[in-house]
């Protein structure tokens, strides 16, 4: 499940994008569960197939649209739902029920006509980007020492809440290191400007001598 460290930092997903979306179409699941969890204010749910097996997939996967006008699928077959009378259960809509699912589809989907596929795209661009892994040793040493400062620091700080937040930002940098060294800039603009003498910090520390012994 999303991590509390989202909130801590006041770093919440702005913009939710999920490819393929009807594999989220599980209430149940916990992949859905999972992105439940999350705190956004925007969600684009991608899919050529929204209905996978039965239209009860779109109750799912409207749930994680911010504003859902639905409260779960038992409320979503009440909605829009007709009554089977030979097996005594909900069944897909039909006349009235089947127009209201149609309206309110409309207002939350855009699709994209067939004709439109295959008239005037433009080619797929390929750009290749070459990355050099050759110091994978000096990035596991940046990696040590992040957490071993964060650890120290959180350890010996006052426990205000400013130094709480620059030894998580340590921690961020650390993970972004081990996720991908190339995108990792010295103070990476998600950290903001909080986390700006994180780099000035160590030095700082190298010259009192603060080694990864020094950490708990």
């Amino acid at each position: 499940m999303a991590s509390a460290l989202y909130d801590t930092l006041d770093s919440n997903v702005s913009v939710l994008i999920i490819d393929e979306s009807q594999l989220v179409r599980n209430p149940g699941s916990q992949i859905n569960r999972a992105v439940s969890s999350l705190h956004y204010r925007v969600a684009f749910l991608l899919s050529g197939t929204p209905v996978y097996d039965t239209w009860n997939d779109l109750a799912g996967q409207m749930a994680l649209l911010p504003g859902c006008p639905t409260a779960g699928i038992d409320h979503f077959k009440d909605l829009f739902g007709s009554w089977n009378e030979a097996d005594g259960r909900m069944g897909p809509p039909t006349g009235s029920s089947l127009g209201r699912l149609k309206t309110l589809l409309a207002a939350m989907c855009v699709a994209r006509p067939k004709e439109q596929l295959t008239e005037d795209l433009p080619e797929v661009q390929t750009h290749e980007v070459k990355v050099d892994y050759s110091n994978e040793a000096d990035v596991m040493e940046q990696i040590r020492t992040d957490v071993n400062r964060a650890r120290w620091a959180l350890a010996t700080s006052d426990g205000s809440a400013a130094n709480k937040r620059r030894a998580f930002g340590r921690l961020i940098r650390a993970q972004l290191r081990a996720a991908c060294p190339a995108l990792v800039r010295v103070n990476p603009p998600a950290l903001g400007d909080e986390y700006s003498g994180l780099d000035a910090e160590d030095e700082e520390a190298d010259g009192k001598g603060l080694h990864e012994e020094d950490a708990p």
